[in-house]
């Protein structure tokens, strides 16, 4: 059974307090949500609804690379999308707007329930936050390197 918008609406509404979301709105006609959480920083993630391929598709802005490092931070990010079976489809790219970079999952609205849901959004916040601390921290020479994150962060699918 494919799960409904209004069924996620009310899915996120139970995962309030789990996840620790601090807003979150919905927007009807566009069949999606904005949820804001707290932390240090905090991290704003974009949820999409799309009936017909069948997946709730999740975004967040992971942040700017530095301009001293754009040409290895725009390798690393091409490098790590050949990972995306190992990031449970997990990849980044450019915002053509702001030139961040932002992270890409999705998952199957097939049998889906609070808890494939709670525990699919709770990898992708885990992979913004490791993909951010690796912005910040700059790639290549005197910055971090992929290997410095330790292995892909778990599936995000659910």
């Amino acid at each position: 059974m494919t799960a409904t918008y209004d069924e996620i609406s009310q899915m996120l509404i139970d995962l309030t307090a789990i996840l620790e979301i601090d807003e979150a709105e919905s927007y009807d006609e566009e069949l999606s949500w904005a949820i804001a959480f707290d932390g240090d920083p905090a991290v704003e993630l974009a949820l999409d609804y799309d009936e017909e391929t069948g997946k709730l598709f999740m975004t967040s802005l992971v942040g700017s690379a530095p301009r001293e490092k754009v040409l290895e931070t725009y390798r690393y990010l091409l490098e790590y999308n050949q990972f995306w079976a190992d990031t449970g489809g997990a990849r980044m790219a450019l915002d053509s707007e702001s030139e961040e970079v932002l992270l890409i999952g999705d998952c199957v609205l097939a049998d889906l329930t609070v808890e494939t849901l709670g525990a699919t959004i709770a990898a992708f916040l885990v992979i913004h936050r490791t993909q951010q601390l690796i912005l910040m921290k700059g790639i290549g020479s005197g910055g971090a390197t992929p290997d410095e994150a330790g292995p892909m962060p778990g599936h995000i699918i659910a």
